[in-house]
């Protein structure tokens, strides 16, 4: 293979390259939004409990226990009176006194037990009251919760559709890309070891610098990257790769530019399909998405015919 023609197999390679990058990454975009709307339903508000019907046991048991320790209070009360209307203790027998304070505790205790009852029942129907009124409103709102859920949640499976529709349209389109891409591999220009973005954006940037003509060889593209990689010139893992971007720009151009691009590019489409889910229009009918999606087709078609031409 000739110079010319290996830099431009070399040019297909590194912008199939790039164009999955920014696919998956659309993909990716796109499954996460599905995620957080799925999460968003699971959350859905809650319908809330309404209160109970009966006074608690613990405040009637109090009102209960203050109406019986009220009676000797009571009877005092009522010794002080008897005694100072019969004149004192000296003209009372010894067992007509007793009698009266039995009789006086007895009348006590009950009239306090009587007075407690009468102050509990006066509770228990302010409490039922109370309750009746709060049960009614909590009703209300939780009928308003209710409905909120089911539009909510009516919203986001709307929304969860338009992204599922989405994303087997992005993912067939990344599928049919990547086997373009297979395609040019398996020519087996590029051995195995070098077939990924930051490989072949590093040889493709060697060929337009003028820094080799050939990919093996003492002088090639191969040995050169490898040399570079020891001297930790270049990054050979993408991930670290997007991790240093802007430390890159020098070392490897090339590599930036497709990363710089495709971070660009996806975030606006990105923006654009969530603004679009978002008022639950088509997301087709917006002309950046569309326009994606045709540039995309259209690299595809000529990476096709070349690497056809390339075979006769």
């Amino acid at each position: 293979m000739d110079q010319n023609t290996l830099k431009m197999y070399l040019k297909n390679v590194y912008e199939l390259e790039a164009s999955v990058y920014s696919q998956k990454k659309l993909v990716d975009n796109v499954s996460y939004h599905i995620y957080n709307l799925r999460q968003i339903r699971e959350k859905s508000l809650l319908q809330e409990e309404t209160l109970d019907d009966y006074l608690d046991l613990d405040v009637a048991w109090v009102i209960l226990k203050s109406s019986i320790a009220s009676g000797p209070m009571l009877f005092f009360i009522f010794l002080m009176i008897k005694t100072e209307i019969n004149g004192g203790l000296r003209r009372t027998g010894a067992f007509s006194l007793f009698m009266d304070w039995l009789r006086n505790i007895g009348w006590s205790l009950l009239l306090g037990l009587a007075i407690g009852l009468v102050i509990e029942l006066v509770i228990v129907l302010v409490n039922f009251c109370r309750v009746r009124l709060e049960n009614s409103k909590i009703k209300e709102k939780n009928q308003y919760i209710i409905a909120e859920n089911e539009k909510n949640t009516k919203n986001a499976r709307q929304k969860i559709s338009l992204l599922n529709t989405e994303l087997h349209d992005v993912q067939n389109q990344y599928e049919k890309t990547k086997d373009i891409l297979n395609q040019y591999y398996s020519k087996n220009i590029i051995y195995p070891k070098y077939r990924n973005l930051v490989a072949v954006s590093s040889f493709y940037e060697y060929f337009c610098s003028g820094r080799c003509s050939q990919l093996e060889g003492h002088e090639g593209a191969y040995n050169i990257f490898e040399t570079e990689v020891r001297l930790d010139k270049v990054i050979c893992k993408l991930d670290e790769v997007i991790e240093q971007l802007e430390e890159i720009r020098n070392n490897q151009y090339m590599l930036y530019s497709a990363i710089k691009e495709g971070n660009r590019r996806i975030g606006v489409l990105s923006d654009q399909i969530n603004k679009a889910v978002m008022s639950l229009d088509n997301i087709e009918s917006h002309a950046r998405v569309t326009e994606y999606y045709g540039e995309i087709t259209a690299k595809n078609t000529e990476f096709l015919k070349w690497i056809h031409i390339l075979d006769i």
